[in-house]
Parts: C-alpha cells; structure tokens; sequence
C-alpha cells in the first residue's frame, strides 16, 4: 500500500497504456481506456479527407446530421433561441401601443411615441441578438459535435454556447472593424480624389467581401470546435477550394430560404388567425391619412405567438445553415479538438459520425 495523490485516473504505473482508478491509498482493478483509444477509427472516406463529398452526398449528411440532432436543436432554441425573440415583440407591443402616424399631403408625423417607447425597442432587440447568436454558438457545437463522431446533449450545448459567445463577438466586433475601415477608405478616394476612382475600389471591395465572407463563414464552426485561432482555422478550410465552397454556400442560402419561407407562410396563417399583423391600414378622415402602429399587435397574446413563429422561422434557416458549415468543415480537416464536443460528457461515448 503507498500513499500518493487523491482519488481519481491516472496512467496505469504497470504500463499497459489504459487509465488505473486510485482510491487514495492503493491502485485498484479498475481500468479504463484514454480518451485516445477509446475515438473512433477514420470515420468516413470524406470526414478529415481534405475534399468535400460529392453535392448528393453533402446534401444527405446534412438532413442527417438535422434529423439526427432535431430534438436537441429544437430544445436548444426553446432555451436560447425563442425567449429572447419573444421579448423582443413584446417590447415592440409595448413601444408601439398608442402610436400612430399621420400623414398630411407630404408631412408625416409620429404621434404617441415615447423615450420608454425607444427603451423598450432597444431592449428588445438587444435580447433578441443575444439570444440568436447564443443559438448560433450552442447550435453549432451541436451539429459539429455530430459531425466528428462525439455528440454532445443538449445541455453541454448550451453552456459551451454562452462560454464561445464572446469570443465569436469578440471576431465579429474586429472583422466589422477592418470591414467598415475599408468601407471607409472607398469612400474618402471618391470625396478626395475622385467619383471614378470610388466605383472602381468599390467593385474591388464588393469582390474583396465576397471572397473573405465565403472564409470567413466558417468562423462559427472555428469558435466551438477548437481551441487555436479560430480566424485561421476558418480561412483554411476554403484555401484551395474556394469555387467549390462558395457554390455550396450559394446552395445552402437557396435551401435556407426555403425553410424560412416555409416557416414564414405558416407564420402569416398563424398571425391572421390571432389577430396580428392588421396594423398598417390607412385611416382616412378629412384628408389626413393615419396608420395605427399599434394594430400590428392587437395584445400580448399576439405578440408572443408572432414571436414563436419567428423564433421557428428563425432556427430553421439558421440550422441549415450551421449543418451544412459543420458538414464542409468536418470534410475539410478543420481542426477539431474532441474534449470540446461531447466525449466523456453526459452524452455517452463517442460514435461513428453521421454518413
């Protein structure tokens, strides 16, 4: 019997590679393999091949990856996505009751509003931001988890959101910071120097932004995934292949439409049936047009309803999305690290990625 370290794993001091269980006192018979031996063998021909699976093939690991995570994903927006949006309409609910727009010939006038009114828009879109990026991050940890073979709950999705919210924040706030700098510079050549010189930069920005927004996409893949520079292991995953990236990503924006118009269609039924959406009719009375803002939700009631449909609308535009970043990504050899996803978790142990 020695005496040594607390309870817990440590390397086997007999040498046969696996974990030994300490109790405090004595080794015991307990053994368990590393996390290393106990990952999955190569997945797949495609997952980590530096090549991206053929266009039937990617679309079907897509669906799989959602249709494998639907549960998950549809419990992570009720606790991320769909509070914060619906906070959002009813602070719109709030700012708008009460206000009405006149117009006279050209004059248009806002009759109702209040600071308490801006407050509470700006409040409310704040929340609703936050609770779409939380979705983002949680969302994507999610899919991604999948993708390489460790899924992670529900749960552990939320947290490892909240915890890389900040930092994909953090890129955003200096990606838009380089881009309006940019934008800033096209700008001053057509006042200082020319009009002709700031159509031409103009174009090239406009080309220089397409390109760097087909990289830079997979920064919300980059932020959950691994631990190294996240803004570098998003632009690795396109070098090379940028054509083929930005035709999927063409593909992708087409089936993510789809979905949010979908959801948009039965979102107008919805609203027609609980009353809201009627604001906008024009009142006219002696020649002076008046807009009732506060009809586009006739009560709570509505607003929240509205803001459930637009929180599906929402998610499942944005789950497309993030299934199809996670799909390229996992393909690409983007790093990866399994201690971030869901190994060793409540999840269970790690599996074959989705095919």
């Amino acid at each position: 019997m020695s005496q040594g370290p607390t309870p817990g794993w440590y390397p086997d001091p007999e040498g046969t590679g696996q974990l030994r269980w300490w109790d405090g006192q004595q080794w015991t018979a307990t053994y368990r393999p590393t996390i290393a031996q106990a990952l999955p063998p190569a997945p797949t021909d495609w997952a980590g091949s530096g090549r991206y699976r053929p266009i039937n093939g990617w679309f079907t690991h897509i669906f799989g990856l959602l249709g494998d995570r639907i549960g998950h994903l549809f419990t992570i927006a009720a606790v991320t996505l769909l509070p914060f949006t619906v906070v959002f309409f009813v602070s719109m609910w709030q700012a708008l009751d009460g206000v009405d727009v006149t117009i006279v010939d050209d004059d248009i006038e806002v009759i109702g509003w209040t600071t308490g009114a801006t407050t509470a828009l700006v409040v409310g879109a704040l929340a609703m931001v936050f609770g779409s990026l939380w979705f983002t991050t949680a969302g994507q940890h999610q899919l991604w988890a999948s993708a390489v073979g460790h899924p992670s709950s529900w749960s552990r999705s939320i947290i490892r959101g909240l915890v890389y919210l900040p930092r994909l924040v953090g890129w955003s706030l200096v990606i838009s910071a380089g881009l309006g700098f940019a934008v800033a510079i096209v700008v001053l050549a057509g006042l200082v120097v020319a009009p002709a010189l700031a159509v031409l930069l103009g174009l090239v920005l406009v080309a220089g932004l397409v390109w760097i927004m087909v990289h830079l996409q997979f920064l919300m893949v980059s932020v959950v995934s691994s631990r190294s520079n996240a803004l570098t292991a998003a632009f690795g995953i396109a070098r090379g292949r940028w054509m083929a990236t930005f035709g999927r990503t063409l593909l992708t924006w087409m089936v993510a439409a789809a979905a949010s118009l979908a959801f948009a269609f039965v979102g107008q039924i919805v609203s027609v049936i609980g009353g809201a959406g009627s604001g906008g009719a024009v009142e006219s009375v002696g020649g002076v047009d008046t807009i009732h803002l506060g009809d586009l939700y006739p009560n709570v009631g509505a607003a929240i309803v509205f803001g459930i449909v637009t929180a599906l609308q929402s998610g499942a535009s944005q789950a497309v999305t993030m299934a199809s970043l996670a799909s390229m990504y996992v393909d690409a050899g983007g790093p990866s690290d399994p201690s971030l996803a869901g190994y060793g978790s409540e999840s269970g142990p790690a599996r074959a990625p989705i095919a």
